[in-house]
């Protein structure tokens, strides 16, 4: 098996172990979260738990700052929100690699969203 396939296989375990007490849709869109952090590449820049990188900052503790929907859409154009935000902007001041944005549909963006503001702290 490949190292990418044990890493989906991983998280798509991490996300179902942790949350028996949640309804199977709430487990399988956390799965699905960890998933689209892997397949979207965010590690390389934010870490693979999150906790950033020379490239990227970190990604825990955003609910203090953002809401799914405004999260979601920032994925799809963070130039658009740097625009408007001054965190935002000494962010990218700090770290040199650009953030993309993604086309991928909305439903994958607000998941994704969902799954980073619920994890918190890095692991």
């Amino acid at each position: 098996m490949s190292a990418r396939s044990c890493l989906l296989l991983a998280a798509l375990l991490v996300g179902c172990t942790g949350c028996a007490a949640a309804p199977p849709q709430e487990r399988t869109e956390r799965a699905r979260g960890e998933i689209l952090y892997v397949s979207w590449n965010c590690a390389p820049c934010h870490g693979e738990a999150r906790q950033g990188t020379e490239f990227g900052p970190p990604l825990t503790d955003l609910a203090r700052h953002w809401e799914v929907g405004f999260l979601a859409a920032h994925l799809a154009d963070p130039d658009a929100g740097r625009a408007r935000d001054a965190r935002l902007q000494a962010l990218t001041a700090r770290f040199p690699a650009p953030m993309p944005g993604f086309a991928q549909p909305e439903q994958d963006r607000q998941a994704l969203a969902a799954w980073l503001l619920a994890r918190g702290t890095a692991r």
